[in-house]
């Protein structure tokens, strides 16, 4: 910007986040948001660490690329974020799942 150096911060306190985010716990058989045991240590993660991931990386009105969407974590996420997504899966289970949770936050 005109030649001159602008320093960007991820927040208001100046600070930046971290590399290693140890603060996010994985998904175990007795996490809530899991949705199927069997997608344990395969696909899902964690609302908390998507969270984190799509407010760092886009604004509200953004639109947010998943290439492997898996059960969907990240659209609803972003449709809590008000942020527009798109994005593949070539599993039909997992799209019938995902498919299901935008819907539900629809509802809300």
């Amino acid at each position: 910007m005109n030649g001159k150096f602008h320093k960007t911060k991820f927040n208001g306190n100046g600070k930046n986040p971290g590399d290693v985010w140890g603060d996010i716990k994985q998904l175990t058989y007795k996490s809530k948001e899991l949705i199927s045991r069997e997608l344990l240590n395969t696909i899902q993660k964690p609302i908390k660490l998507i969270e984190r991931i799509v407010k760092a990386s886009s604004n509200e009105g953004d639109l947010v690329l998943d290439p492997f969407a898996g059960v969907g974590t990240t659209f609803a996420v972003c449709k809590e974020l008000k942020r527009n997504f798109i994005g593949f899966e070539i599993n039909s289970a997992f799209v019938e799942i995902c498919n299901k949770r935008i819907k539900e936050i629809k509802l809300r």
